[in-house]
């Protein structure tokens, strides 16, 4: 159905009579005029009352020509039986409507089409919030998804479904991302940071708070505390309990809490705990009888912890010391460890002689050690009264009765930067190799080297140490005569001999050993802590070869 042109409040007067197109005279009070508002040619509904003949009336469809006169093309409905309107001399409206017979067809088309969409709806599935609320699916449900151009019904088994059982049901396997410590790939809706995820190709971990806990290699290895494992299992950690194992024995027999064996061996390494009426063993080791090897035979009793704390090692159930260790499988008699009194007033003594089992004794040059129990110690059961390598621990000190030597030549130091030494007490000064044959000599002191070494000997001065003010208070401590390390630095820097300090407190680089700075953690923290020092034997030397050369200048002037 065409649709005609229309505008709002088009209205206009006219005086033409007869049945030809009406000659427009102007727009009424607040209606606006056809030329100006419909184009020309173009078909609209009008409607003319008569107005000094108000018995004449005509409605129709027409168009405005070029010369801005209402054309009445085709009638509707008129005062004339539907023919055109011979109109009488008088005053008459024409305005722009709506024809009646075009609303009436529009009507019956908007009926028909509303028909048709009924009944094509009537064959669709409900809108959603038409079903009703379930809280699971069903075998055999469907989902509609849209698929290209069309759509398809799926099986609801080809997602994850909450059955009535209240459990998720997945019909395939499921891939989810690698992800990472902080988000792992699986995780939990409310703690996004713990779940397993993969760090690498073959490889699966385990996070908790954001940190990796555990990890299996690709080679199955399985590392707790580390990514690393070095063989099968690996526990790895801090402080604190690194491995806990808890067994509900009861009975009064062995029963094992740890048992270590070879594939395909009956028999091997076993911790075994006890708990019985009588209350002896608290842990118990076992190996087997005669080797590591041996597929089957009676486990013997490698180690025993007592309920009371006492430890035997080798010895079987025999315990008197607190702590005793034996060769294994040999006569009690042939101690290699005991703690506890013995003989006399040695609470430790290590015997390697087996000659006797009456106390300490000695082989050689002596391999013992003994701590003191009381004011004395126990005369040794000896044969052989050479004691240089006797070692004891008295009081805080350790005695030595020979040479204390390093094992490799001129490699480890005594003592550290953070842990001094107070006091070196010896008969005679340290002897400091000055070889020809292990030096490369340079020579004398250059110019810059002499005048700050003159500066240096300048800087010399007494002083009292923070640390025995503090003990001691300023009249109780001593007095002592030196330089400070940092004032040597910078001169030596000032001649552009040396790197400077930095900002930050720590120097430069420095080719002279009697500079000395050293860096250090502080024991059980994160924190650094540093210290300046120098080498006095060295820049003793140093300065005194400018004091020479100086007097030697003034001698020559006289």
């Amino acid at each position: 159905m065409p649709t005609n042109f229309f505008a709002d409040l088009v209205r206009e007067t006219s005086q033409t009579t007869g049945t030809g197109p009406l000659v427009l005279s102007g727009a009424l009070a607040g209606h606006r005029r056809f030329a100006a508002n419909v184009p020309p040619a173009v078909n609209f509904d009008y409607a003319i009352a008569g107005i000094t003949n108000p018995d004449e009336w005509e409605a129709g469809t027409g168009h405005i020509n070029a010369q801005g006169q209402l054309v009445r093309a085709v009638v509707a409905a008129s005062s004339a039986g539907g023919a055109l309107v011979d109109f009488g001399a008088g005053l008459k409206t024409a305005a722009l409507t709506v024809g009646a017979a075009w609303l009436a067809a529009r009507e019956t088309v908007e009926t028909a089409a509303a028909a048709d969409m009924a009944a094509g709806l009537a064959t669709k599935q409900p809108i959603s919030t038409g079903h009703a609320d379930s809280a699971q699916s069903e075998a055999g449900d469907r989902i509609t998804l849209r698929r290209g151009a069309g759509w398809v019904n799926t099986p609801v088994e080809a997602f994850a479904r909450r059955g009535s059982d209240g459990h998720f049901t997945l019909n395939g396997s499921v891939r989810a991302i690698d992800g990472s410590a902080a988000q792992p790939g699986v995780g939990f809706a409310s703690d996004i940071d713990s779940g397993l995820f993969s760090p690498g190709a073959n490889q699966l971990a385990l996070a908790t708070g954001g940190a990796e806990r555990m990890r299996i290699a690709a080679d199955g290895r399985v590392g707790i505390g580390t990514a690393t494992a070095a063989s099968k299992l690996e526990l790895s950690g801090g402080l604190g309990n690194i491995l806990t194992i808890t067994s509900d024995l009861s009975g009064s027999n062995f029963a094992s809490a740890v048992d270590l064996r070879r594939t395909g061996v009956a028999a091997g390494a076993r911790i075994e705990s006890l708990r019985n009426a009588a209350g002896g063993v608290g842990m118990v080791v076992k190996v087997t009888a005669s080797n590591a090897t041996e597929i089957s035979g009676a486990m013997v009793e490698a180690m025993r912890l007592e309920n009371n704390g006492q430890l035997s090692m080798g010895v079987g159930t025999s315990l008197s010391p607190a702590l005793r260790a034996s060769h294994f499988g040999y006569s009690t008699a042939y101690r290699a460890l005991v703690v506890g009194a013995v003989t006399g007033n040695n609470t430790l003594c290590l015997n390697v002689d087996p000659a006797t089992n009456n106390g300490p004794t000695f082989a050689g040059n002596g391999s013992e050690i003994l701590v003191r129990n009381g004011t004395t110690f126990a005369t040794p059961n000896v044969a052989n009264t050479n004691f240089l390598g006797l070692l004891r621990f008295q009081d805080g000190e350790i005695w030595v009765g020979g040479d204390l030597d390093p094992i490799t030549d001129n490699v480890r130091a005594l003592g550290a930067a953070a842990k001094r030494w107070s006091v070196v007490y010896a008969g005679t000064g340290t002897i400091n190799t000055s070889d020809a044959r292990e030096k490369a000599w340079r020579g004398g002191m250059n110019e810059a080297e002499l005048r700050a070494a003159r500066r240096i000997a300048r800087e010399i001065g007494v002083f009292q140490w923070n640390d025995a003010i503090a003990e001691k208070g300023n009249d109780g401590a001593r007095l002592h005569v030196g330089v400070r390390a940092q004032a040597v630095w910078r001169i030596m820097a000032d001649e552009g001999l040396v790197a400077p300090i930095g900002r930050n407190g720590k120097p430069g680089v420095t080719p002279y050993a009697f500079l000395c700075w050293d860096e250090w953690v502080v024991e059980g923290t994160r924190r650094k802590q540093h210290r300046f020092g120098v080498r006095g034997d060295q820049l003793a030397l140093f300065v005194a070869a400018a004091q020479e050369v100086r007097i030697a200048a003034l001698e020559a002037r006289l």
